[in-house]
């Protein structure tokens, strides 16, 4: 079981496998959960999902050679030997202000519609009221 405090949902045979580590810092990059997803070639389901939380687009944020990158540090608590602690976490901004600071209002929700468009998917989107 992966303890760490970004986590994912995974089904299917290869679970074990992609929850087996996870870097405590920049945990959506190298060595996380996400890379090793995208060597399996997994697919993404979006259930009645705004286009602009898809969570594997963090992967992409942090392996990307691009100047500029906001960086956010903050304390989460966590459980070491019964006991809670504060540890610190750093890595590229996933908040609603994004990685970097030219990027567009919803740029994920873009991304997404744009792959959908050009694989030919046409289901029903999901708009934010």
């Amino acid at each position: 079981m992966n303890r760490h405090v970004a986590r994912f949902v995974f089904w299917g045979k290869q679970t074990e496998h992609l929850m087996s580590r996870q870097p405590w810092n920049y945990a959506f990059g190298s060595d996380s959960p996400l890379e090793r997803f995208l060597l399996l070639d997994g697919r993404i389901v979006l259930l009645g999902s705004d286009h602009d939380a898809v969570t594997f687009l963090h992967y992409v944020e942090h392996v990307a050679d691009i100047p500029g990158k906001r960086i956010a540090r903050y304390q989460v608590p966590v459980l070491e030997d019964g006991r809670r602690v504060w540890r610190t976490m750093e890595e590229f901004d996933t908040s609603g202000d994004g990685a970097h600071a030219n990027w567009p209002d919803r740029f994920f929700a873009k991304i997404v519609d744009s792959l959908l468009i050009q694989a030919g998917n046409h289901g029903a989107r999901w708009e934010k009221r």
